[in-house]
C-alpha cells in the first residue's frame, strides 16, 4: 500500500461480534510478561513499560487475571471466547512499592473488568441511558472475582463499605437522576450506574436467593450473547426463574418492583415503629440528605422488608427471603411478629437499598444488645445500623445522641466493616470540633478509649504474613490514633521512624503504613524528629515515599515549623518539587494550626503561588481542603471577601466555578451543621416535626369509621397511608387509645394529590419530578378517529423476510414480481383471537395454505401451532386479518409465517417498484427493482405491521440473478446458490436494529459502487449508482459529504450512528404516467430543477439512503452549485432523519412534521458543516420560512397535529412549517438549551417513538434548569397553539400579522391577527397564539441583540400589548432576524424610520430583518393589509444592497409586478427603467463574471441577477452573455459557459441578439451531447424577441422531422407560454394544434402545463373568458386534471383581483419614482 522502509503492518484476526466502543490498540515499547497455562487455557499476559516489567511489576497481575476468567467460566457458565487475554498497564504515575490497599484496587479492578467480558462485551447494553447492564452487573460480578483470588479481603462485607455506601450518598441528594432514562450520556458513568447499580442487583439476589440470580444471569449471558439488551430482557429472564424456583415475589412482577427503582430517582427511608412486643408499623417515604426547598410529590417503591428477631431461625436467616414488601399501594403496613420479640432488625446485613429509622424503643433495645453481645447482630448489619444512624441525624430524621449512643460499645468491636460506618461518622464531628479546644477535648476523650481498645484488640504492629483487610483496618485505626495522639499509635510511628533514621532507609516501614508513620511520628516528636525525616526527604530515591514524605511535613503541630514551611512552598531552593509544593499546601489546609491562617497567607502570596502552579487551581484546591473545617460566619465572610477580590482571576478558568461553588455550600452546611448539632437543636426540630405529624395523624383518626376495619390478618394494611386494627375484644376508649399512639408510627396523609399531574408512579414514570407551580404536561389528544390503526392486541419483535426479485423472465406470469415469505414473531398483548396486520391486496397475494401461527419460547419456534381457522381482507384499511382457533395467551410470543407474492409496481414509485435507466455504451434500457415504503407502503411489499411505532428488527434475504446485485439497510452476512435455480443467489443481511417497517429497503440493479477512505468517518461510506455514472466519478463528493455530515451529527446530537455501514443509492427519476413511455426511450432521467424550491424525492432508511439522481451524482467542473447545494443540502436532510426519524420515530404519522420538521431543521447546521459558502444560517429564511408563510397563509392550510389525511401529511406544512417553529424555539429558548434538549430527547427515546408531548416536556425541563423558562405559559401549551387542531384548539391554523403601531419613541402597541393572503368569504372566530416578542431599536446592546430572547409575549389571554421601551428610539423594529414565525406590519410613522434608516445605512439592520421587513411588507400588500406602495418605497435604497437573502425577498416581489405589467408596455416601460438600475447596480457589486474559485451563495445570487439582467436587457448581463456565446462558437464547446450560468447566458445572448445567434445556438443544440445542457438550449430557443422565429418554433413543435424530440419540444412548449409576444396567442395555437400536441405528448398533460405557465400572467377579463371558452371546448380531454385547471382558472381570477387593486397605485408610483 505505502512504500515506507523501515515500517511494517500487524494483521489481526476478526473480532467476535461487538460494539465499536470495545475496539482497542496500543503502540509501544512495551514488554509483556504471561501466566503459565497451567493456571488457564488461554494466553495470558501484563504488558507495560520494560523496567517495570523487568522488576516483576506484571507477574501478580497475570496470576489474578488467570484465576479470575477461570472462575468466571465456571461462574456465569460463559467461556472466555478470544484466544488470549493481554492486560496493559498505561503510565499515569510512578509506581513504588505496591502496599495492600493497591493490592485491593489492583484486584479488584481487574476482577471488575473481566466481568465486562460477560457483561458489556458478550452482552452489551442496548442504549447508553442503561449503561448499568454493563457497569452495575460488572461491579456486582468484580465480587465475587475478587473472592475467587484474594478472600482476604473479605468481599462479602466489602460491598457495603464501598459500592452500597457510595450509592446511598450520590442518590441522597435532591439533584440525583434516575438509572434509566438519564439522557445525557456524560452522567451515564457515575456512582448511579455503579455503585446503585450493583447496590440493586444486590437487593434482588437477597429477595429471590443467591442461587435463582446467579442462574438467571447465566441463561441471560447465554439468550443474548453476542447481542444487545435493554433491562427489560434482563427482567424477564429474571421472571422465568424466579416463577419456575417458586421464588416469585408475591406483591407485584420483576419488571414492576425493579421499575419502581429504576425509572425514579432516589431511595426510601423505612420508619420502623414500636407497638408492641409482637407488632411493629412500618411506612416508606423518600430520603433526602437536606430537605428539599420545594414540595415535592411522594415517591414509593417496592421495598422488600426482611425481619430479624431475636427469636429468628438460622435458615430463614440464610435464606434472607423477605417477610413482606411495602408498595406504592401499601406504602405503610401494620406487621405482626409470630413470636414477642426482645430486639428486632429490618433489612439485617443491608440487603435492601434503602435506610432504616427506628424509633426510640426500637433503638434503646438495639443498643442494650449491642452493648450485651455484638455478635448477636451480623457485623454487616451492625455497620447498616451504625452508618443509617448518623446519616439520618445528618439529614434531620433522627437525633445525633441516638447514633453516638450506638457507638458506645466499640471499644469491644473488632470488625474493619463496623469500624468504617463509626469512623465515617466521627470523621465529620471531629471536622466540626476540631477548631473548639473545649469541645474537642471531650470528643478526643470520648473517641480515644475506643481507638485505643482496638488498636489493643489489633495490635499496632503489621506483621510480614499480615494481608488483606486487617492490614488495611490496622492502617485506618493509626491514622485516627496520630490524629487523637493516641499513645500505642505514637509509640509504634516513633519506632519506626528511629529505625529508619538508624538504617537509613525506608525499606523497613510496612509499605501500607508511611503515611501514618511519618505523620504520627511528626505530630507527637520534637523538632530533630522533624528535620530527621526532612533529610530521609531529601535522600530517598522512590517518588512515591517521597511525596508521602513531603505531605507529612504538614502534620506538625509546631506553628515554627508550619510557618517555615508556608516559605518553603513559595520559595525555588527548597528541593521541593512543583508537585510536592503543592502536596504540602494541601496538608497545610488541613492541619488546625495553619488553617487558621492559610487564607491569610493565599492572599499574600497569590501571584507566587498562581505562576508556581500554572494558574489558581491548586488553590482552589487548597480552598476545598480547609472549607471541611470551617464552619463560622466570620470564616464564611473572610472566605467571599478573597473571592470577591480573586474573581477576575477564577473567572479565567470556567470549570473552577463550580468548586468555588461547592466550597461555598460546605461551609454554609458546615455552619448549618454546627447550630444544629453542638447543642440541643436537633432535639427540638425533631420534636417539631414530629408533633406535626402527630397532629395530621390525630385528624385522621377523628374522622375514621370502625365499622370499615378489617379482620384479623398477620399483616394489617390499607390503602393508600394507613394501616388499620380491628378493635375486637377492645373497647371504644382502649381502640383509640390504640390508635392515638398508632398516629406516632404512621406516616402523615397527603392532602394534595393531583392524578392528572403524578399518573400511577409505577405504571407511567415521569422523567423528573415536575414542579406543578412551574408547568404542566399535557398528554396530547386522542389519534384522529378517521384513520384507522391497529388494534393494540399484538406487536411484532422481528421479521425473517424472504423475497426473490424477478425483473425478467420467459414466463409472463413471473415477470416482474417478487414471491416471498415472512416469518414474523410477534407478542400477544391481550387475549385475541384475531391476529390484524397490513397488507395491500393489490399488489400483495397471500399464499392461504403458507400461513402458520406457531408458539415461541426463549424467541425459537416449539412446532405447537394454533390452528387458523380463515383469513379476511378489511380493503378499506389494508387490514389482513388472521383468524384463530383459540385466543392467543397474554405475553405469550408467537410466530406468523406467511408466504405471499409482491407485484413489482409499474405504475406509481411506492412500494417495490420498477425503474430503469439508458446505457449510454451499449443503449440499452436497465432495469432495476427499488422501495419507497414511507408513509404506508411497506404494505404493498409484504405483510407487517405498517404502522412507525410497531417497531421490530428485520433480517432480510434477498434473491437475484447473478447478473445483479442487491442492496439493503445492513450488511450481507453470507451469499449461496439458490437451490434448483442455475444463475440465481440468495444475499442474506444481518438483522437490523428495532425500527419502523417504513425504513426496510432494498435495490437489486447493476449498480456500481464508489466508497470513502475510513479517515473521514470510522464506518463504512458508499455511494451506488448506474455504472457509467459511477465510473465517471458522479459519486465521490456525495461519499465526502456523507462522510463529513454523519461524523458532525455524531458530534452535534451526541448520538453515535449506529449501523456499520452508510449507503446511498442513485435511483433513475422519471416522470409518472402516460409520458412514461416515450420519455423512458428518449431520456435518461428527468432532471427537476432547483427553481421549483422543492426537496428532490428521497427514501431516508437504516443504513440504506435512496435518491434520485439529481441528488446525489455530482461531477466536478460539470455540474452547477445550484445542483450541488441541492446535493448537499438533501444528504444533510436524509442523515439528519438517522437521528429524527430513524432513532426516535413519530409515533403517529398525524405528527409526521417530528421526522420532517427536525430533519429539515437539522440539515441546515449539516450543510453548514460541509459547505458553508451557502451560508445556510441565512438559506433558511430563502427556503423554508418563506415556503411555510406562503402555504399557511392560505384558508386552506391545515395544522401540523392530527391532519386526517395521510398524504397529505408530506407537504410544507409538516417540512417548512415545522422547521420554522423549531427554529422560533431555538430563538426563545437559545440555541443551546434547545440543541441539549433535543440531544436528551434523542438519548431518552432512542429506539421508540414519540409524540409532540415528549418533545415537550424534554424542552420543559431544559429551559427550567437553564432559567429560560417563558413566562407567559409552559412549553407545552405555547406550541400547542402553533400545531393542534382546530376542534380542539383555536389558536392553531395559520399564524398571526403581529401590528406595531407608534404610541410614542417609548411605547408601541402590539396586537395579532390570524393572517390570511385573501380575506376569507365567511367569519371566523378570531385566533391567537403565544407569540414571542423580540424588539430591535437603535438603543438595543449587543449583548441582548445575541441572545434574542423576548422581550414580552402576546397570548391568547393578552392579544394585544402596549409595551414601554427603556430609551426613546429612532427605530424600532419587532421580530429581528424572523425570529418568529409570523408577519409583521408597522403602522406608516414607523415603516417610514425604517425606510429612512434603509437608505441612509442598511447594515443597522441584519441581512435576514431587512429581507424579513421586505418580504413581508410585499406579501401583506398583496393580502390588502397595507399598501404596495409602502413596499416599492422599501426598494428604492436596493441599488447598495449585496446580500443575495434581500435580492432574493425584492425580486420575489418584483417578479409579481414584473408578471402583472409586462403586457402593458407604458407601465413596464417605467418599472423596467426602475428596477433595471437596481439591478445595473447590484451588478457592478457582485461583477458579471463567475470566477474559477467562485462558490456558494456567491454563484446562485450572481445567476439570479443575470436572469434579471436578461429579462430587463440590462446591458451588463446581455454583453456578458454575447462574450461567452462568441467563445462557445469559436470553440464550438458548451464548457466554456459556467455551468450555473448555462441557462442565462443562452437565453439573454438570444434576447440581446439577431437571427444569426438564434440559429448559431439551434446548431450547438443539435451538435450537443451533453443532455442536461441540450435541455438548456431548447428552452433557451424559446426567449427570442423576434416574431418570426417564435411563430417558427411553433410550427417545429409539431414538425416530425425538425430533429427535436418530444421532451424537448415540451420545454419549449412551456417557454413560449411566458414568452411576451407568444403568450398572446398561446391558446389559438394550443386550440389549432390540440390533436398533435395530445399525441405528441402522449395525452394532455403537457398543454395543461402550458396553461399554467402562460395563466401566471393573464390579467384581463377578455383573457379569462377565451380560457374558459377554451376548456369547455376540450373538457372532456382533461378526465384527471380537474385540480390543475382548477387551480389556473383561480390563478387568472386572482390576477384580474390584482390588476383592479394594485394596477393604478403601481403606475402612479413608478411615474413619481421614475
Amino acid at each position: 500500500m505505502f512504500n515506507l522502509p523501515g515500517w511494517y503492518w500487524d494483521h489481526y484476526s476478526p473480532t467476535p461480534v461487538m460494539s465499536s466502543y470495545l475496539l482497542a490498540l496500543v503502540v509501544s515499547d512495551f514488554t509483556c510478561v504471561s501466566e503459565h497455562p497451567i493456571k488457564y487455557d488461554k494466553r495470558i499476559e501484563v504488558c507495560g513499560p520494560p523496567h517495570m516489567i523487568a522488576k516483576g511489576g506484571g507477574k501478580h497481575s497475570t496470576e489474578v487475571v488467570a484465576t479470575v476468567l477461570k472462575y468466571y467460566d465456571g461462574f456465569m457458565k460463559q467461556k472466555y471466547p478470544l484466544p488470549k487475554m493481554t492486560s496493559v498497564a498505561i503510565p499515569d504515575f510512578l509506581a513504588g512499592i505496591t502496599s495492600e490497599s493497591d493490592r485491593l484496587w489492583i484486584d479488584l479492578v481487574i476482577a471488575h473488568e473481566l466481568a465486562h467480558q460477560n457483561f458489556g462485551n458478550l452482552v452489551t447494553t442496548k442504549l447508553w441511558n442503561q449503561i448499568y447492564l454493563n457497569e452495575g452487573l460488572a461491579t456486582y460480578i468484580s465480587y465475587f472475582g475478587l473472592q475467587s483470588v484474594s478472600p482476604e479481603f473479605e468481599p462479602e462485607k466489602e460491598w457495603i463499605a464501598s459500592y452500597r455506601r457510595e450509592a446511598l450518598s450520590t442518590d441522597g441528594i435532591i439533584d440525583t437522576h434516575p438509572i434509566v432514562n438519564i439522557s445525557n450520556p456524560k452522567p451515564f458513568f457515575d456512582e448511579i450506574s455503579y455503585s446503585k447499580g450493583a447496590s440493586l442487583i444486590k437487593m434482588m439476589e437477597n429477595f429471590l436467593t443467591r442461587e435463582v440470580l446467579h442462574e438467571s444471569l447465566q441463561f441471560y449471558l447465554a439468550e443474548h450473547a453476542y447481542n444487545t439488551v435493554t433491562q427489560w430482557d434482563l427482567f424477564e429472564v429474571i421472571e422465568r426463574h424466579a416463577f419456575t424456583h417458586g421464588v416469585n415475589p408475591p406483591v407485584a412482577s420483576i419488571t414492576e418492583i425493579m421499575e419502581s427503582w429504576t425509572l425514579q430517582p432516589g431511595y426510601p427511608v423505612i420508619r420502623v415503629d414500636f407497638i408492641s412486643n409482637q407488632m411493629i408499623a412500618l411506612s416508606q417515604e423518600r430520603f433526602f440528605d437536606q430537605p428539599p426547598q420545594n414540595k415535592l410529590h411522594p415517591q414509593f417503591w417496592y421495598v422488600p422488608i426482611i425481619t430479624l428477631t431475636d427469636k429468628t431461625k438460622f435458615s430463614l436467616l440464610e435464606k434472607r427471603l423477605p417477610t413482606t414488601w411495602l408498595s406504592s399501594t401499601e406504602p405503610t403496613k401494620v406487621l405482626f411478629i409470630d413470636e414477642e420479640f426482645e430486639w428486632i432488625v429490618i433489612n439485617n446485613d443491608g440487603s435492601g437499598f434503602a435506610r432504616v429509622l427506628y424509633d426510640d424503643a426500637l433503638i434503646r433495645r438495639i443498643q442494650k444488645y449491642l452493648s450485651i453481645s455484638p455478635q448477636i447482630f451480623s457485623a454487616l448489619t451492625r455497620a447498616q445500623i451504625i452508618e443509617d444512624s448518623f446519616e439520618l441525624a445528618w439529614a434531620g430524621y433522627s437525633r445525633l445522641e441516638t447514633a453516638l449512643d450506638l457507638t458506645k460499645y466499640l471499644g469491644n468491636e473488632h470488625e474493619p466493616i463496623v469500624w468504617s460506618a463509626a469512623l465515617n461518622g466521627f470523621g465529620k464531628i471531629y471536622a466540626m470540633l476540631v477548631d473548639d479546644e473545649a469541645a474537642f477535648a471531650s470528643f478526643k476523650e470520648y473517641v480515644y478509649k475506643k481507638i485505643s481498645a482496638s488498636l489493643s484488640i489489633t495490635g499496632v504492629e503489621q506483621l510480614v504474613e499480615d494481608r488483606g483487610v486487617s492490614v488495611l483496618h490496622r492502617a485506618s485505626m493509626l491514622t485516627w490514633g496520630g490524629m487523637l495522639q493516641v499513645s500505642e499509635a505514637m509509640n509504634y510511628a516513633n519506632k519506626l521512624v528511629m529505625e529508619l533514621i538508624s538504617t537509613a532507609s525506608t525499606s523497613g516501614v510496612p509499605p501500607d503504613l508511611h503515611a501514618q508513620t511519618y505523620c504520627n511520628a511528626i505530630i507527637g516528636g520534637d523538632r530533630d524528629v522533624y528535620h530527621s525525616l526532612l533529610s530521609v526527604f531529601h535522600i530517598e530515591s522512590n517518588n512515591d515515599i517521597k511525596d508521602m514524605l513531603a505531605r507529612s511535613l504538614g502534620c506538625s503541630n509546631d506553628a515554627n515549623i508550619l510557618e517555615e514551611l508556608q516559605r518553603n512552598v513559595t520559595s525555588s531552593n527548597t528541593g521541593f518539587s512543583v508537585y510536592q509544593r503543592s502536596q504540602i499546601l494541601l496538608k497545610l489546609a488541613k492541619n488546625p494550626l495553619s488553617r487558621k491562617t492559610i487564607l491569610s497567607y493565599l492572599d499574600e502570596n497569590f501571584e507566587d503561588l498562581r505562576n508556581l502552579f500554572d494558574g489558581p487551581k491548586t488553590i482552589v484546591r487548597t480552598l476545598e481542603n480547609a472549607a471541611q473545617y470551617w464552619n463560622t460566619d466570620k470564616q464564611l465572610q473572610q472566605l467571599l471577601k478573597f473571592l470577591a477580590k480573586y474573581k477576575d482571576e477564577f473567572s479565567k478558568q470556567p470549570k473552577l466555578e463550580k468548586s468555588i461553588k461547592k466550597i461555598m455550600n460546605q461551609v454554609e452546611k458546615n455552619i448549618i451543621w454546627l447550630q444544629k448539632f453542638a447543642g440541643l437543636g436537633p432535639y427540638k426540630q425533631m420534636k417539631s416535626r414530629r408533633d406535626e405529624r402527630f397532629r395530621a395523624r390525630i385528624e385522621l383518626i377523628v374522622s375514621f369509621d370502625i365499622s370499615r376495619l378489617p379482620s384479623k390478618s398477620k399483616v394489617y394494611a390499607s390503602k393508600p397511608f394507613i394501616s388499620l386494627l380491628r378493635c375486637t375484644n377492645f373497647s371504644i376508649i382502649l381502640c383509640s387509645t390504640l390508635w392515638l399512639c398508632l398516629a406516632e408510627f404512621i406516616p402523615p396523609v397527603e392532602k394534595e394529590w393531583d392524578n392528572d399531574l403524578y399518573p400511577n408512579v409505577f405504571s407511567d414514570f415521569p422523567k423528573e419530578r415536575i414542579d406543578e407551580t412551574k408547568y404542566k404536561v399535557k398528554s396530547g389528544p386522542d389519534p384522529d378517529p378517521t384513520h384507522k390503526y391497529l388494534p393494540p392486541t399484538t406487536k411484532p419483535i422481528s421479521y425473517d423476510l424472504t423475497l426473490r426479485i424477478i425483473l425478467d423472465s420467459e414466463l409472463d406470469e413471473e415477470e416482474l414480481t417478487a414471491p416471498g415469505s415472512v416469518n414474523i414473531r410477534i407478542k400477544c398483548l391481550e387475549a385475541t383471537d384475531q391476529i390484524v396486520m397490513h397488507a395491500d391486496v393489490e399488489f400483495v397475494t397471500i399464499i392461504p395454505d403458507s400461513v402458520k401461527v406457531e408458539e415461541a419460547i426463549f424467541g425459537k419456534p416449539t412446532n405447537r401451532t394454533i390452528p387458523v381457522k380463515n383469513q379476511t381482507f378489511e380493503i378499506n384499511n389494508d387490514f389482513y386479518i388472521i383468524h384463530l382457533a383459540t385466543p392467543c395467551k397474554v405475553n405469550w410470543e408467537y410466530f406468523v409465517n406467511i408466504g405471499f407474492i409482491a407485484q413489482i409496481a409499474t405504475e406509481e414509485f411506492t412500494g417495490l417498484y420498477l425503474s430503469t435507466y439508458r446505457d449510454p455504451v451499449t443503449n440499452i434500457t436497465r432495469r432495476l427493482a427499488t422501495t419507497q415504503f414511507e408513509a404506508e407502503h411497506a404494505r404493498k411489499m409484504f405483510p407487517n405491521y405498517d404502522e412507525p411505532d410497531k417497531k421490530a428488527t428485520f433480517k432480510l434475504t434477498i434473491g437475484r440473478p447473478e447478473n445483479l446485485n442487491s442492496l439493503s439497510n445492513m450488511i450481507i452476512t453470507k451469499t449461496e446458490k439458490i437451490k434448483n435455480l442455475p444463475g440465481w443467489y440468495w444475499d442474506h443481511y444481518s438483522p437490523t436494529p428495532v425500527m419502523s417497517s417504513y425504513l426496510v429497503a432494498l435495490v437489486v440493479s447493476d449498480f456500481t459502487c464508489v466508497s470513502e477512505h475510513p479517515i473521514k468517518y470510522d464506518k463504512y461510506i458508499e455511494v451506488c449508482g448506474p455504472p457509467h455514472m459511477i465510473a465517471k466519478g458522479g459519486g465521490k463528493h456525495s461519499t465526502e459529504v456523507v462522510a463529513t455530515v454523519l461524523k458532525y451529527y455524531d458530534g452535534f446530537m451526541k448520538q453515535k450512528y449506529p449501523l456499520p455501514k452508510m449507503t446511498s443509492v442513485a435511483i433513475p427519476d422519471f416522470q409518472a404516467g402516460a409520458m412514461e413511455n416515450w420519455y423512458l426511450i428518449k431520456r435518461k432521467f428527468l432532471r427537476i430543477r432547483l427553481i421549483f424550491l422543492t426537496f428532490t424525492v428521497v427514501c431516508f432508511h437504516r443504513g440504506l439512503n435512496t435518491y434520485r439522481i439529481r441528488g446525489l451524482i455530482y461531477y466536478p467542473g460539470i455540474t452547477s452549485e445550484s445542483d450541488r447545494l441541492r446535493i448537499d443540502l438533501t444528504i444533510a436532510h436524509e442523515l439528519a432523519h438517522q437521528n429524527f426519524g430513524n432513532l426516535v420515530t413519530n409515533k403517529l404519522w398525524n405528527q409526521i412534521y417530528l421526522n420532517e420538521g427536525f430533519a429539515t431543521y437539522i440539515s441546515y447546521f449539516g450543510l453548514q458543516s460541509i459547505s458553508p459558502e451557502y451560508e445556510p444560517e441565512k438559506q433558511w429564511m430563502a427556503s423554508y420560512r418563506r415556503k411555510a408563510l406562503l402555504i399557511d397563509g392560505s384558508i386552506d392550510t391545515h395544522p401540523m397535529v392530527n391532519v386526517s389525511n395521510p398524504k397529505s401529511f408530506f407537504d410544507g406544512v409538516s417540512y417548512s412549517k415545522g422547521a420554522s417553529l423549531i427554529t422560533m424555539m431555538e430563538n426563545f429558548l437559545t440555541r443551546e438549551v434547545l440543541h441539549e434538549a433535543l440531544q436528551f430527547y434523542l438519548a431518552a427515546h432512542a429506539y421508540d417513538t414519540a409524540t409532540q408531548w415528549d418533545l415537550f416536556e424534554v424542552i420543559e425541563r431544559h429551559a427550567f434548569t437553564h432559567g429560560v423558562y417563558p413566562p407567559v405559559a409552559s412549553i407545552t401549551e405555547i406550541m400547542e397553539s402553533w400545531t393542534l387542531q382546530p376542534d380542539k384548539f383555536n389558536d392553531c391554523v395559520g399564524y398571526p400579522v403581529i401590528r406595531v403601531d407608534f404610541i410614542s419613541n417609548q411605547m408601541i402597541a402590539l396586537s395579532q391577527e390570524r393572517f390570511f393572503d385573501k380575506p376569507p368569504e365567511d367569519r371566523l372566530i378570531p385566533q391567537f397564539w403565544y407569540v414571542p416578542i423580540i424588539t430591535l431599536t437603535d438603543k438595543t446592546k449587543f449583548s441582548f441583540l445575541e441572545k434574542r430572547l423576548p422581550n414580552t409575549w402576546l397570548s391568547n389571554t393578552e392579544p394585544t400589548k402596549v409595551l414601554f421601551i427603556d430609551e426613546e428610539f429612532e427605530w424600532i423594529v419587532i421580530n429581528k432576524d424572523a425570529s418568529v414565525f409570523a408577519r409583521v406590519l408597522y403602522d406608516d410613522a414607523l415603516i417610514r424610520r425604517i425606510q429612512k434608516y434603509l437608505s441612509i445605512s442598511p447594515k443597522i439592520f441584519s441581512a435576514l430583518t431587512r429581507a424579513q421587513i421586505i418580504e413581508d411588507s410585499f406579501e401583506l400588500a398583496w393580502a390588502g393589509y397595507s399598501r404596495l406602495e409602502t413596499a416599492l418605497d422599501l426598494t428604492k435604497y436596493l441599488g447598495n444592497e449585496h446580500e443575495p437573502i434581500v435580492w432574493s425577498a425584492a425580486l420575489n416581489g418584483l417578479g409579481k409586478i414584473y408578471a402583472m405589467l409586462v403586457d402593458d408596455e407604458a407601465v413596464f416601460a417605467s418599472f423596467k427603467e426602475y428596477v433595471y438600475k437596481k439591478i445595473s447596480a447590484s451588478l457592478s457589486i457582485t461583477g458579471v463574471e463567475q470566477l474559477v474559485e467562485d462558490r456558494g451563495v456567491s454563484v446562485l445570487h450572481r445567476a439570479s441577477m443575470l436572469t434579471w439582467g436578461g429579462v430587463l436587457q440590462v446591458s451588463e448581463a446581455i454583453n456578458y452573455a454575447n462574450k461567452l456565446v462568441q467563445e462557445l462558437i469559436n470553440s464550438a464547446s458548451t464548457s466554456r459557459v459556467p455551468p450555473d450560468l448555462h441557462s442565462q447566458t443562452y437565453c439573454n445572448a438570444i434576447i440581446g441578439g439577431n437571427k444569426d445567434v438564434y440559429h448559431r445556438l439551434l446548431s450547438v443544440f443539435h451538435a450537443e451531447s451533453d443532455n442536461d445542457i441540450k435541455d438548456i438550449l431548447a428552452r433557451s430557443l424559446g426567449c427570442s424577441n423576434d416574431i418570426n422565429i417564435l411563430e417558427e418554433l411553433q410550427k417545429n413543435i409539431t414538425d416530425s422531422s425538425s430533429g427535436v424530440s418530444p421532451y424537448h419540444n415540451s420545454q419549449i412548449l412551456l417557454k413560449l407560454a411566458r414568452n411576451p409576444l407568444t403568450r398572446k396567442t398561446i391558446l389559438n395555437y394550443l386550440d389549432e394544434n390540440f390533436e398533435d400536441l395530445r399525441d405528441l405528448f402522449d395525452g394532455p398533460k403537457v398543454i395543461v402545463r402550458t396553461l399554467e405557465h402562460a395563466a401566471q400572467y393573464w390579467n384581463t377579463d377578455k383573457q379569462l373568458q377565451r380560457l374558459l371558452k377554451f376548456l369547455a371546448k376540450y373538457k372532456d380531454e382533461f378526465p384527471k386534471l380537474e385540480k390543475s385547471l382548477k387551480r389556473i382558472i383561480t390563478q387568472v381570477e386572482k390576477n384580474l383581483v390584482w390588476m383592479e387593486k394594485f394596477a393604478e397605485p403601481v403606475k402612479i408610483w413608478l411615474t413619481t419614482n421614475k
